[in-house]
């Protein structure tokens, strides 16, 4: 009886410092468990034998220019005020904002022109902007409709959302229109 329950004890003490060195690795591991490592092999290539190029996706249109721009020096393109219901369960939640999209030009050479030809070339890129507008305005619409409060409601959300406002848009509006930033210029939600 005394060995049956001293094996008790040894046994309820075992678990407990068990289930204390995996909480305390727990913790100590910052994403809680190690994450698989993938190692990718390329072989070199046999004569005689060809290899099939494996697809990749598309690559979507990019800016020669998006680095050399600094933030605030594009053509700046402001879109209404809009309100769309967030995508929350029982739709109770909307979300009021006003974005400007800074669109960059197609060359530094833009920056160099006089003062004159650089308005009448902005006023004219505008022009062709104004004919994509109701796609833009759909784009717009359907991603922040597709938000729930969750999504929005904080910084690192606002901010995944201006990237993938940006990576729609230029995905959409075709060669030589670049979005190189989103800006909200008011972002409510109730």
């Amino acid at each position: 009886m005394k060995n049956l329950i001293a094996n008790r004890k040894l046994l309820i003490i075992g678990g407990a410092i068990a289930l204390l060195l995996f909480g305390v690795g727990y913790l100590v591991v910052p994403s809680g468990l190690p994450k698989p490592i993938h190692v990718e092999l390329q072989v070199g290539q046999t004569p005689g034998v060809t290899s099939t190029p494996t697809p990749q996706a598309p690559e979507l249109p990019v800016a020669p220019i998006r680095h050399v721009v600094p933030k605030g020096q594009g053509i700046m393109f402001p879109l209404k005020e809009r309100v769309v219901n967030l995508a929350d369960p029982g739709g109770y939640r909307y979300l009021r904002v006003s974005i400007v999209l800074e669109f960059l030009p197609k060359s530094a050479e833009f920056y160099r022109l006089p003062s004159e030809k650089r308005k009448k070339e902005e006023d004219q890129f505008k022009q062709e902007l104004m004919r994509q507008k109701p796609v833009i305005d759909d784009i717009v619409t359907y991603v922040l409709s597709s938000k729930t409060f969750a999504d929005v409601f904080t910084i690192e959300g606002k901010e995944r959302l201006k990237k993938e406002l940006m990576e729609k848009l230029n995905a959409s509006l075709g060669e030589g229109k670049y979005v190189g930033a989103v800006y909200f210029t008011d972002f409510v939600i109730q």
